[in-house]
């Protein structure tokens, strides 16, 4: 506990509860509530459950210069600071816990970043563009990743991983859950029946946990042919062929699977960021059409 509550900054936004961080601090440090605060986190485990009290959040609509309509406003969700003290806690006992398919995904590890993720591209590409072989790169965004991601595939990859109360308790935390937009004028509220609470600590890591079993099944679908990472919503896969409809036949393969796991579990794939990057001259003409076809309005990337 006291560990977590030392990574917050002390005067961000508190939220329903309207308790700073460094009140918190204070009362963690110096007047001994660290104690109780891991009473609370034994509970969530020992009951399978995450107290209702902390679900509560406020969602409130920053305006974007030059924007119109629903478009022109940035959603900014503030949650009780209590409850990401205790998924703090909970969290650092989550993340010992290894998925498989985790090694794939960059975001939200310690260790991995943005610039892990781009070597790791660069090599497998570089490895398949040799004598015998050549690479492609697949380029894809998943709409609706953190909104509209479907609680069955939370459950699905937790039943993976964890024994049956940690899944329980994950089902808990996510249920139950009711979004109020809190604006100078009338306000409104809507129950959440997917995605996960927007700025909370464990949604992140539940986002993860989630990816892992696409990014092990695009890893094994051709073996050594076939690499696939990504880094939060962002995924690539790097194929590789033995010549161009070889190649170009794998990396729509590729693409359907992923698109087809996304829209299983509520959500999709942006059709204006599915891009190829491939060898300048490597294709013949007809699947530099076929790619394109696929991508949806967006043009083939030659490299």
């Amino acid at each position: 506990v006291v560990n977590a509550i030392k990574g917050f900054d002390d005067f961000k936004s508190a939220g329903p509860d309207n308790v700073m961080y460094y009140h918190w601090k204070r009362a963690i440090l110096h007047y001994g509530l660290a104690e109780h605060i891991a009473e609370i986190c034994k509970g969530c485990l020992r009951t399978s459950t995450f107290p209702s009290i902390l679900k509560v959040s406020h969602t409130i609509l920053i305006p974007k210069k030059g924007r119109a309509g629903m478009r022109g406003f940035r959603p900014i969700t503030l949650s009780n600071t209590l409850s990401k003290i205790v998924e703090k806690v909970l969290l650092n006992s989550f993340s010992r816990v290894s998925h498989p398919g985790c090694e794939w995904q960059h975001a939200y590890s310690s260790g991995r970043n943005t610039s892990t993720f781009v070597n790791e591209v660069i090599d497998a590409y570089g490895r398949g563009n040799g004598s015998r072989s050549c690479s492609l790169i697949v380029s894809a965004d998943i709409k609706g990743a953190f909104d509209a991601c479907s609680w069955r595939l939370i459950h699905k990859e937790a039943c993976r991983v964890f024994p049956q109360p940690i899944v329980s308790f994950v089902d808990d935390y996510l249920s139950g859950r009711v979004a109020n937009l809190v604006t100078n004028g009338p306000s409104a509220s809507r129950e959440l029946t997917a995605g996960f609470p927007q700025g909370s600590v464990l949604g992140p890591y539940l986002w993860k946990l989630a990816t892992a079993g696409i990014l092990e099944e695009l890893n094994d679908v051709y073996g050594y042919f076939c690499k696939a990472y990504a880094y939060a919503d962002d995924f690539v896969v790097v194929v590789r062929g033995m010549d161009s409809k070889d190649l170009v036949d794998k990396a729509l393969v590729s693409l359907d699977i992923l698109e087809s796991w996304a829209k299983s579990y509520g959500m999709d794939i942006e059709p204006t960021k599915v891009e190829f990057l491939v060898r300048n001259g490597l294709l013949d003409a007809i699947d530099y059409e076929r790619l394109n076809r696929a991508g949806s309005a967006s043009d083939c990337i030659r490299m």
